[in-house]
């Protein structure tokens, strides 16, 4: 599966996010691998979202990692490690085999406080978020965004680009983006590129229509400001275009 097909091969492609779908993707992602709870809680539901799933019917995504690793634990595919960590064993993910313990009956309370801190980011982390690069000037800006799954997921397949929001907005674009994005995601997105400009409209036009020409545009996102690309490869462009813009890299 690459990021490219835009998750044809995904097995859970329009299905909600369960305790079966995070045990599967905990395998596929991390199998050999410690790693961090809070990390797992966002590749794996980040995954899922970036590659055509549905939000879980109600509750939160950690419950449904929490469930997946306490039955993984059991079958001895996941192993404790101190300070949340956990190491994840290599193995394949046979559904019949969890389906009696991988169940929405499994989502009790967290009377351990194990995941007591697993929570969606708030909104004064949004609020934080600072742009990796900054350039130009004017009143305008045209920014590029990513949430940190999207490339994490396309360099484990191999993939040189990743799932990138390219928009413009006439005043202040981080407040543009917490907009878009809001509060609800498991994981904050990367600002890694604004260029300010008195002309944002035409900035905008002129990247996504040489993205476009490469082919590089997602077909399954929602609106028409997502391509396969990288925050290098939007400077090449601009640098190109608009070279008096990155005066000041």
């Amino acid at each position: 599966m690459t990021e490219r097909d835009g998750g044809a091969d995904y097995p859970y492609e329009g299905l909600p996010f369960t305790p079966a779908v995070a045990a599967y993707l905990i395998l596929k992602l991390f199998g050999g691998q410690t790693v961090k709870r809070q990390e797992i809680i966002k590749a794996v539901f980040g995954f899922h979202l970036a590659h055509g799933g549905e939000k879980q019917s109600t509750g939160k995504p950690w419950t449904r990692v929490k469930a997946a690793l306490k039955v993984m634990k059991k079958r001895e595919l996941a192993k404790s490690r101190s300070s949340g960590h956990y190491y994840v064993v290599p193995g394949s993910f046979v559904p019949s085999e969890f389906e009696s313990d991988l169940t929405e009956n499994a989502l009790e309370t967290d009377e351990s406080g194990e995941f007591g801190n697993e929570v969606p980011v708030q909104s004064e982390d949004v609020l934080e978020i600072k742009p990796e690069i900054e350039l130009g000037s004017g009143k305008g800006a045209v920014y590029l965004y990513y949430f940190p799954t999207y490339r994490r997921v396309a360099e484990q397949d191999g993939e040189t680009n990743w799932r990138c929001k390219i928009g413009k907005s006439e005043g202040n674009p981080l407040g543009r983006i917490s907009n878009e994005v809001g509060t609800s995601l498991p994981e904050v997105h990367h600002v890694a590129l604004v260029v300010r400009t008195p002309d944002a409209t035409s900035l905008e036009a002129t990247l996504h229509g040489a993205l476009k020409q490469r082919k590089r545009a997602v077909s399954d996102a929602p609106g028409t400001e997502w391509f396969f690309t990288t925050p290098e490869e939007v400077l090449s462009i601009i640098k190109f275009i608009s070279p008096h813009l990155m005066e000041n890299e």
